[in-house]
């Protein structure tokens, strides 16, 4: 609409440009495989510091007010360690465990 001449009924308020707020994450963890994870999750704003509004993680927008709650899907690469203590036994005790330790 553009009508230089509209005058809305219902102020229109923003938020600044830069906001500080105290989010918390979280996220519950899918084995997908030995070396793959998957953690969908989501951050949730706790407080508001900066454009104070009472502690309130709200966000202004036109005459409404938004809560920033953020999705996300991370996946992680699980990398597989050499033991650090001393392997005791013949090679074939070793390779036998490495196979039942991979589920073979």
């Amino acid at each position: 609409y553009d009508d230089p001449n509209f005058v809305s009924p219902v102020s229109t308020r923003y938020h600044a440009p830069l906001v500080a707020q105290f989010h918390y994450s979280l996220g519950f963890g899918i084995r997908i495989n030995r070396a793959w994870m998957c953690v969908p999750g989501v951050h949730l704003p706790l407080v508001g510091i900066y454009e104070w509004n009472n502690f309130s993680p709200r966000l202004n927008w036109f005459s409404s007010g938004y809560w920033p709650i953020q999705g996300q899907l991370r996946f992680i690469k699980l990398f597989e360690r050499a033991p650090k203590c001393g392997a005791y036994g013949n090679p074939a005790d070793m390779d036998l465990d490495k196979k039942f330790r991979l589920g073979q």
